[in-house]
């Protein structure tokens, strides 16, 4: 404790870079040093938050599997990509919060939560959750030929901040040719970007042709 206590008192210091130094040697403690890692995931500074889930995941200690979860929900991305990541170290106890940020709204963050599920060998429960999964890991050829319960994550990216992921998502509901995203797809005739609007309408034009 002698080594820790005047780390933790730094945690709380006006300095934030004294609060990152303080973060980085509390990692290396490992085990003892837990608890205040924990509640320096509410530091104001994000990257002192960062640091925090980092150090977390170098530590692999199940009590942070909780604290770890409401960080999933930080308003930084990069928080959220280093929380996925040490959840994933933690391991298989880690691996619901995991499945959950498959559907994170950052694209960054959706990506590493695939990458981390592929750690623990995790296989989707269900169809949902397989889609999600795929989205996430870009592969839209495995999305096509899952089918009709790929519709639903589909039309749900369908207003996704990347320009890349709407165009494909219009695209691969084209080719599953489902009604059910005639309405979806109809709206992104109506996207900011160019592309999008013709994969749309391409895929809007399929769906006419099959059904």
């Amino acid at each position: 404790m002698d080594k820790i206590d005047p780390l933790i008192r730094d945690l709380k210091d006006e300095a934030w870079g004294v609060r990152e130094k303080a973060i980085e040697a509390l990692a290396r403690i490992g085990k003892p040093a837990v608890e205040p890692l924990i509640a320096a995931l509410n530091d104001d500074v994000p990257a002192i938050r960062t640091g925090a889930a980092e150090a977390l995941g170098k530590i692999k200690d199940s009590r942070a599997i909780e604290p770890l979860i409401q960080a999933l929900k930080d308003e930084t991305w990069g928080v959220r990509e280093k929380a996925i990541e040490a959840l994933a170290k933690i391991g298989k106890p880690a691996v619901a919060p995991l499945v959950e940020a498959l559907e994170d709204e950052d694209v960054g963050v959706r990506t590493e939560a695939a990458r981390a599920l592929q750690e623990p060998r995790w296989r989707p429960k269900n169809h949902t959750h397989k889609a999600s999964y795929l989205i996430a890991k870009k592969d839209w050829d495995e999305l096509v030929r899952l089918g009709r319960p790929a519709v639903g994550p589909l039309i749900k990216v369908l207003k996704d901040k990347e320009t890349r992921v709407r165009e494909k998502a219009a695209r691969a509901l084209g080719e599953i040719g489902d009604v059910a995203a005639v309405g979806p797809l109809t709206e992104s005739l109506e996207d900011t970007e160019s592309i999008v609007r013709k994969a749309a309408e391409e895929a809007l034009d399929r769906i006419k042709k099959t059904s």
